[in-house]
Protein backbone atom coordinates (compact mmCIF):
# COMPACT_ATOMS: atom_id res chain seq x y z
CA UNK A 1 0.00 0.00 0.00
CA UNK A 2 1.87 3.56 -0.96
CA UNK A 3 1.41 6.43 1.18
CA UNK A 4 -1.63 8.17 -0.25
CA UNK A 5 -3.70 4.96 -0.33
CA UNK A 6 -2.85 5.15 3.31
CA UNK A 7 -3.50 8.44 4.10
CA UNK A 8 -6.72 7.84 2.30
CA UNK A 9 -7.59 5.12 4.48
CA UNK A 10 -7.08 7.13 7.69
CA UNK A 11 -9.41 9.83 6.38
CA UNK A 12 -12.11 7.05 5.85
CA UNK A 13 -11.86 5.97 9.23
CA UNK A 14 -11.86 10.08 10.50
CA UNK A 15 -14.85 10.32 8.31
CA UNK A 16 -16.35 7.06 9.42
CA UNK A 17 -16.14 7.92 13.36
CA UNK A 18 -13.72 4.65 13.84
CA UNK A 19 -10.94 5.36 16.21
CA UNK A 20 -8.53 2.49 15.54
CA UNK A 21 -6.22 1.79 12.54
CA UNK A 22 -5.79 -1.93 11.91
CA UNK A 23 -2.78 -3.17 10.10
CA UNK A 24 -3.49 -6.71 8.42
CA UNK A 25 -1.64 -8.79 5.95
CA UNK A 26 0.09 -11.09 5.18
CA UNK A 27 2.53 -9.79 7.84
CA UNK A 28 1.94 -6.28 7.88
CA UNK A 29 5.42 -5.77 9.51
CA UNK A 30 6.88 -6.71 6.42
CA UNK A 31 5.76 -3.32 4.29
CA UNK A 32 8.76 -1.34 4.04
CA UNK A 33 7.22 1.91 5.52
CA UNK A 34 5.45 -0.01 8.64
CA UNK A 35 7.09 1.74 10.99
CA UNK A 36 6.15 5.39 9.59
CA UNK A 37 2.49 4.08 8.77
CA UNK A 38 1.81 3.50 12.72
CA UNK A 39 3.04 6.79 13.74
CA UNK A 40 1.54 8.75 11.03
CA UNK A 41 -2.11 6.58 12.45
CA UNK A 42 -0.95 7.38 16.28
CA UNK A 43 -0.09 10.95 15.28
CA UNK A 44 -3.36 11.32 13.63
CA UNK A 45 -4.76 10.55 16.91
CA UNK A 46 -6.07 6.87 16.40
CA UNK A 47 -4.79 3.73 18.45
CA UNK A 48 -3.01 1.47 16.45
CA UNK A 49 -3.81 -2.51 15.69
CA UNK A 50 -1.25 -5.10 14.20
CA UNK A 51 -2.17 -8.84 13.03
CA UNK A 52 1.09 -10.88 13.58
CA UNK A 53 2.07 -13.93 12.59
CA UNK A 54 5.31 -13.11 14.80
CA UNK A 55 7.82 -13.29 12.12
CA UNK A 56 8.41 -9.65 13.07
CA UNK A 57 12.11 -7.72 12.46
CA UNK A 58 13.89 -6.35 14.94
CA UNK A 59 13.39 -2.76 13.77
CA UNK A 60 9.73 -2.96 13.68
CA UNK A 61 9.64 -4.56 17.06
CA UNK A 62 11.81 -2.12 18.36
CA UNK A 63 9.34 0.65 17.13
CA UNK A 64 6.34 -1.01 18.78
CA UNK A 65 7.88 -1.23 21.88
CA UNK A 66 8.29 2.57 22.23
CA UNK A 67 3.89 2.82 21.87
CA UNK A 68 2.06 2.93 25.26
CA UNK A 69 -0.36 0.02 25.72
CA UNK A 70 -3.41 2.03 25.71
CA UNK A 71 -2.60 2.91 22.19
CA UNK A 72 -1.43 0.00 20.56
CA UNK A 73 -2.50 -3.39 20.38
CA UNK A 74 -0.83 -6.39 18.91
CA UNK A 75 -2.66 -9.44 18.25
CA UNK A 76 -0.77 -12.71 17.75
CA UNK A 77 -2.23 -15.30 15.77
CA UNK A 78 -0.30 -18.25 17.75
CA UNK A 79 1.14 -21.48 16.35
CA UNK A 80 0.60 -24.70 18.05
CA UNK A 81 3.40 -26.14 19.74
CA UNK A 82 2.76 -29.89 19.11
CA UNK A 83 2.59 -29.49 15.24
CA UNK A 84 4.78 -26.02 14.36
CA UNK A 85 8.38 -25.32 14.03
CA UNK A 86 9.99 -24.45 17.16
CA UNK A 87 11.70 -21.63 15.47
CA UNK A 88 8.41 -20.00 14.87
CA UNK A 89 6.89 -20.91 18.26
CA UNK A 90 10.32 -18.93 19.75
CA UNK A 91 9.89 -15.99 17.40
CA UNK A 92 6.20 -15.48 18.72
CA UNK A 93 7.84 -15.70 22.43
CA UNK A 94 10.26 -13.11 21.64
CA UNK A 95 7.08 -11.13 20.49
CA UNK A 96 5.47 -11.66 23.53
CA UNK A 97 8.38 -11.48 25.80
CA UNK A 98 8.91 -7.31 24.24
CA UNK A 99 5.78 -6.28 23.40
CA UNK A 100 4.24 -8.27 27.08
CA UNK A 101 0.49 -5.80 27.97
CA UNK A 102 0.35 -4.81 24.33
CA UNK A 103 -0.03 -8.51 23.07
CA UNK A 104 -3.59 -10.21 22.85
CA UNK A 105 -3.41 -14.02 21.82
CA UNK A 106 -5.16 -15.04 18.68
CA UNK A 107 -6.18 -18.58 17.65
CA UNK A 108 -7.61 -19.25 14.10
CA UNK A 109 -9.41 -23.06 14.16
CA UNK A 110 -8.51 -24.93 11.41
CA UNK A 111 -9.29 -28.66 12.68
CA UNK A 112 -11.67 -30.19 14.70
CA UNK A 113 -9.77 -30.74 17.61
CA UNK A 114 -8.11 -27.70 18.96
CA UNK A 115 -5.83 -27.44 21.80
CA UNK A 116 -5.93 -23.46 22.69
CA UNK A 117 -4.43 -25.01 26.97
CA UNK A 118 -1.21 -23.43 26.11
CA UNK A 119 -2.50 -19.87 25.68
CA UNK A 120 -3.45 -19.60 29.30
CA UNK A 121 0.32 -20.46 30.05
CA UNK A 122 1.36 -18.00 27.58
CA UNK A 123 -0.24 -14.95 29.11
CA UNK A 124 0.59 -15.75 32.53
CA UNK A 125 4.24 -16.54 31.55
CA UNK A 126 4.57 -13.12 29.84
CA UNK A 127 2.14 -10.82 31.51
CA UNK A 128 -0.05 -10.56 28.21
CA UNK A 129 -3.37 -8.70 27.73
CA UNK A 130 -5.84 -11.24 29.67
CA UNK A 131 -7.80 -11.50 26.36
CA UNK A 132 -8.09 -14.06 23.68
CA UNK A 133 -9.21 -13.88 20.31
CA UNK A 134 -10.48 -17.01 18.90
CA UNK A 135 -11.65 -17.22 14.87
CA UNK A 136 -12.36 -19.57 12.28
CA UNK A 137 -10.55 -20.64 9.34
CA UNK A 138 -12.94 -19.86 6.48
CA UNK A 139 -13.78 -21.18 3.38
CA UNK A 140 -12.62 -18.12 0.68
CA UNK A 141 -15.26 -17.25 -1.90
CA UNK A 142 -14.47 -19.02 -5.07
CA UNK A 143 -10.96 -20.24 -3.51
CA UNK A 144 -9.89 -23.32 -2.53
CA UNK A 145 -8.44 -23.00 0.72
CA UNK A 146 -8.24 -24.70 3.99
CA UNK A 147 -10.85 -24.08 5.90
CA UNK A 148 -13.12 -25.64 9.05
CA UNK A 149 -15.45 -27.88 7.46
CA UNK A 150 -18.90 -27.02 8.09
CA UNK A 151 -19.94 -30.20 10.59
CA UNK A 152 -16.37 -29.57 12.58
CA UNK A 153 -17.70 -25.87 13.45
CA UNK A 154 -20.72 -27.18 15.05
CA UNK A 155 -18.59 -29.91 16.98
CA UNK A 156 -16.25 -26.90 18.01
CA UNK A 157 -19.21 -25.67 20.18
CA UNK A 158 -18.52 -28.51 23.22
CA UNK A 159 -14.42 -27.90 23.22
CA UNK A 160 -15.21 -24.53 23.35
CA UNK A 161 -17.65 -24.28 26.24
CA UNK A 162 -15.03 -26.96 28.17
CA UNK A 163 -12.01 -23.90 27.29
CA UNK A 164 -14.61 -21.24 28.30
CA UNK A 165 -14.58 -22.53 31.80
CA UNK A 166 -10.76 -22.90 32.20
CA UNK A 167 -10.57 -19.29 30.90
CA UNK A 168 -12.99 -17.59 33.30
CA UNK A 169 -11.09 -19.56 36.47
CA UNK A 170 -7.60 -18.21 34.78
CA UNK A 171 -9.85 -13.90 34.65
CA UNK A 172 -8.79 -14.45 30.53
CA UNK A 173 -12.00 -13.45 28.24
CA UNK A 174 -12.66 -14.69 25.02
CA UNK A 175 -13.11 -12.59 22.42
CA UNK A 176 -14.99 -15.08 19.28
CA UNK A 177 -14.72 -13.64 15.70
CA UNK A 178 -17.18 -13.66 13.24
CA UNK A 179 -18.71 -16.99 12.36
CA UNK A 180 -19.36 -18.26 15.77
CA UNK A 181 -23.09 -19.93 15.54
CA UNK A 182 -25.34 -20.12 19.25
CA UNK A 183 -26.41 -23.20 17.63
CA UNK A 184 -22.61 -24.28 18.32
CA UNK A 185 -22.78 -23.95 22.31
CA UNK A 186 -25.70 -25.81 24.51
CA UNK A 187 -28.87 -23.27 25.86
CA UNK A 188 -26.75 -23.53 29.50
CA UNK A 189 -23.79 -21.80 28.47
CA UNK A 190 -25.46 -19.51 26.59
CA UNK A 191 -27.50 -18.32 30.02
CA UNK A 192 -24.61 -18.51 31.94
CA UNK A 193 -22.81 -15.93 29.23
CA UNK A 194 -25.18 -13.44 28.10
CA UNK A 195 -22.90 -11.12 26.85
CA UNK A 196 -21.84 -13.82 24.31
CA UNK A 197 -25.11 -14.84 23.43
CA UNK A 198 -25.92 -11.48 22.50
CA UNK A 199 -22.96 -11.17 19.97
CA UNK A 200 -21.99 -14.47 19.21
CA UNK A 201 -24.69 -14.89 16.23
CA UNK A 202 -24.45 -11.27 14.70
CA UNK A 203 -20.93 -10.42 14.31
CA UNK A 204 -20.58 -11.43 10.54
CA UNK A 205 -21.02 -8.22 8.79
CA UNK A 206 -19.26 -6.38 6.10
CA UNK A 207 -16.14 -5.37 8.51
CA UNK A 208 -15.12 -3.55 4.97
CA UNK A 209 -11.22 -3.51 4.41
CA UNK A 210 -8.58 -1.67 2.47
CA UNK A 211 -6.47 -3.22 -0.27
CA UNK A 212 -3.42 -1.99 -1.20
CA UNK A 213 -4.50 -0.58 -4.74
CA UNK A 214 -7.06 1.64 -2.49
CA UNK A 215 -10.77 -0.74 -3.40
CA UNK A 216 -12.26 -1.82 -0.48
CA UNK A 217 -13.76 -5.49 -0.26
CA UNK A 218 -16.82 -7.01 2.42
CA UNK A 219 -14.03 -9.06 4.22
CA UNK A 220 -10.95 -10.83 3.43
CA UNK A 221 -12.94 -14.68 2.80
CA UNK A 222 -15.49 -12.46 0.48
CA UNK A 223 -12.43 -10.80 -1.46
CA UNK A 224 -13.36 -12.01 -4.90
CA UNK A 225 -17.47 -11.64 -4.19
CA UNK A 226 -16.42 -7.94 -5.40
CA UNK A 227 -14.95 -4.77 -4.55
CA UNK A 228 -16.23 -0.79 -4.74
CA UNK A 229 -13.79 1.76 -4.99
CA UNK A 230 -12.86 3.92 -2.53
CA UNK A 231 -13.56 7.56 -2.65
CA UNK A 232 -12.91 10.84 -1.09
CA UNK A 233 -16.48 10.80 0.49
CA UNK A 234 -16.86 7.19 0.93
CA UNK A 235 -17.55 6.48 4.94
CA UNK A 236 -17.58 2.66 6.46
CA UNK A 237 -21.53 3.01 7.05
CA UNK A 238 -22.44 3.83 3.33
CA UNK A 239 -19.89 1.07 1.87
CA UNK A 240 -21.12 -1.96 4.29
CA UNK A 241 -24.85 -1.14 3.75
CA UNK A 242 -23.73 -1.68 -0.21
CA UNK A 243 -21.81 -5.10 0.82
CA UNK A 244 -24.88 -6.30 2.91
CA UNK A 245 -27.51 -5.36 0.22
CA UNK A 246 -25.87 -7.37 -2.26
CA UNK A 247 -24.50 -10.31 0.02
CA UNK A 248 -28.24 -10.49 1.26
CA UNK A 249 -29.40 -10.42 -2.59
CA UNK A 250 -27.04 -13.32 -3.87
CA UNK A 251 -26.72 -15.66 -0.60
CA UNK A 252 -29.10 -18.25 0.81
CA UNK A 253 -30.83 -18.18 4.09
CA UNK A 254 -28.25 -19.15 6.54
CA UNK A 255 -24.83 -21.34 6.63
CA UNK A 256 -26.93 -24.22 7.18
CA UNK A 257 -30.17 -25.55 5.85
CA UNK A 258 -31.68 -25.60 9.27
CA UNK A 259 -30.74 -22.00 9.59
CA UNK A 260 -34.04 -21.20 7.78
CA UNK A 261 -36.19 -22.61 10.86
CA UNK A 262 -33.69 -21.42 13.50
CA UNK A 263 -35.41 -20.06 16.83
CA UNK A 264 -31.91 -17.99 16.67
CA UNK A 265 -32.59 -16.36 13.48
CA UNK A 266 -36.26 -15.74 13.97
CA UNK A 267 -35.65 -13.57 17.19
CA UNK A 268 -32.55 -12.13 15.67
CA UNK A 269 -30.08 -13.23 17.91
CA UNK A 270 -27.98 -15.03 14.36
CA UNK A 271 -27.74 -13.41 11.24
CA UNK A 272 -26.96 -17.51 10.00
CA UNK A 273 -23.07 -17.30 10.14
CA UNK A 274 -20.19 -16.76 8.04
CA UNK A 275 -21.19 -15.22 4.73
CA UNK A 276 -18.54 -17.42 2.90
CA UNK A 277 -19.94 -20.58 4.49
CA UNK A 278 -22.84 -19.24 3.21
CA UNK A 279 -21.44 -18.77 -0.21
CA UNK A 280 -20.69 -22.66 -0.14
CA UNK A 281 -24.18 -23.96 -0.91
CA UNK A 282 -24.44 -22.16 -4.05
CA UNK A 283 -21.47 -24.34 -5.50
CA UNK A 284 -23.95 -27.62 -7.27
CA UNK A 285 -22.25 -30.25 -5.09
CA UNK A 286 -22.57 -28.48 -1.63
CA UNK A 287 -25.79 -30.23 -1.13
CA UNK A 288 -23.98 -32.99 -0.88
CA UNK A 289 -21.25 -32.05 0.31
CA UNK A 290 -23.13 -31.01 3.29
CA UNK A 291 -25.27 -34.18 3.63
CA UNK A 292 -21.79 -36.28 3.87
CA UNK A 293 -20.92 -34.13 6.62
CA UNK A 294 -24.27 -33.93 8.75
CA UNK A 295 -24.95 -37.43 8.35
CA UNK A 296 -28.50 -36.60 6.50
CA UNK A 297 -29.77 -37.08 3.17
CA UNK A 298 -29.41 -34.52 0.45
Amino acid sequence: MPRAVFENALAFLRRSGIPEARFLGGEPTEHPSFGEYVELALARGFAVTVFTGGWMAASALAGLRRIAPDRLTVVLNTADPGTDSPVLLEAQHAVCRALGACVELGLTFTTPAPHPDHLLAWIEEHGLRRRIRLGLAHPIWGGANRYLRPQAVRHLGAQLETFAAAAGRAGVELDLDCGFTPCMFSARFLEKHPDLARNVGTRCNPIVDILPEGDVIACYALSRAGRRPLTEQSTHGEIGARFEQDLARRLPTGAYRECAACEYRARGLCGGGCRARQALRLRPDSARLLAEESGTSA
